[in-house]
């Protein structure tokens, strides 16, 4: 496991364990969440995915557009877009 995996992990298993979920329910990838999401949508049949957005805009986003935006036009099932306090 990677140094980055492994700070992931950790971020994660307050939540895992404060909602009880089984290992198996766990599923942490790395790499482009534009590539990462529609692929793990696929591979596990979801209807639904759920994407944070923290609606911070920079040049890029105002350019080319969000990544939670760019899930909701590639994503093959519906996208729940939730802002995130910040």
């Amino acid at each position: 496991m990677t140094n980055i995996q492994q700070q992931h992990t950790e971020k994660l298993t307050p939540y895992i364990e404060a909602y009880h979920l089984a290992a198996d329910d766990v599923h942490l990838s790395g790499g482009l969440p534009n590539d990462e999401v529609p692929k793990a949508v696929q591979h596990f049949q979801c209807q639904l995915a759920i994407i944070g957005n923290s609606h911070q805009r920079n040049i890029s986003s105002v350019l080319f557009g969000d990544t939670a935006h760019y899930l909701t036009r590639h994503t093959p099932c519906d996208v729940l877009i939730v802002k995130t306090m910040n």
